[in-house]
């Protein structure tokens, strides 16, 4: 990590990446009307598992693995049991969710695996637009019961962030970071936002 942090004030660059993402899956459990996997004509399916190993396997170098694409990361039938690999692989591991297929037991489990971050997508904390994005009242509550059982549990990881890809107005953003702030969250990632 210093050695890292030395090498680009040095601008000492690796020739091998230190990060990758990997789309384990494209099939979710949402179909929004703005998603553009509405635009592509392709299959929806999980990768199979022992690709995925191999292509974990190839990742020499890299240091951060996000499991996240177009789909629902918490879909993949093997989400925990490809946590572990890159875990014991020496890779720190991050997903982005939608978080409306988390419970306690699945809580639990990514605890127990070594997740090291997750982004949960929010657009608002209010119901509006529902037929445009995915209706956030649903998730909310298992956003704010993942953040209280990491703290019950005294750790420091999963580091949960929100990601806002679409709010209706700045008030909206405003109330999102507020609700984040609220409810103990580690960061806010804002992105493409237009005020209309």
């Amino acid at each position: 990590m210093i050695r890292r942090g030395l090498n680009r004030v040095l601008n000492i660059y690796s020739d091998k990446p230190v990060s990758a993402q990997i789309e384990i899956t494209n099939v979710c459990n949402l179909d929004c009307a703005l998603c553009v996997r509405n635009y592509f004509k392709i299959k929806l399916v999980h990768m199979e598992y022992d690709v995925f190993k191999t292509v974990v396997d190839k990742m020499e170098g890299v240091n951060a693995i996000s499991l996240t694409g177009f789909g629902e990361p918490l879909a993949y039938p093997k989400i925990y049991d490809a946590i572990q690999y890159c875990k014991e692989k020496g890779h720190s591991v991050s997903f982005t969710s939608n978080g409306l297929l988390l419970n306690e037991k699945k809580i639990d489990r990514l605890f127990d695996v070594g997740l090291d971050s997750i982004t949960f997508s929010v657009e608002s904390i209010h119901p509006h637009d529902v037929e445009l994005m995915h209706d956030n009242q649903n998730a909310l509550s298992k956003i704010r019961r993942f953040v209280q059982m990491r703290n019950e549990r005294g750790l420091k990881a999963p580091k949960v962030s929100l990601q806002v890809i679409m709010s209706k107005t700045v008030q909206d953003l405003y109330v999102v970071i507020e609700w984040g702030a609220e409810v103990g969250v580690d960061r806010v990632n804002i992105s493409r936002f237009n005020e209309n």
